[in-house]
């Protein structure tokens, strides 16, 4: 994954993009059990995920002019 998104240059400035993976890893992880524990629902992590993807893609758009 991490080479994929090197090699098309997505990912916004000079953020490293191991460091991000791994830092996508853990939030995906904590966020998922947070939800399966009853701590947060769905609806309520959604936007914590989007939010981080939205920082390191920020002005990424799809084809449709929508975020991907």
């Amino acid at each position: 994954m991490a080479a994929a998104i090197c090699a098309v240059d997505e990912i916004t400035g000079n953020l490293n993009v191991a460091t991000e993976v791994a830092h996508l890893l853990a939030l995906n992880h904590g966020l998922g059990t947070s939800i399966l524990i009853g701590q947060r629902t769905v609806a309520e992590a959604r936007p914590v995920l989007r939010s981080y993807l939205d920082r390191i893609f920020a002005g990424l758009q799809s084809p449709s002019g929508t975020r991907s």
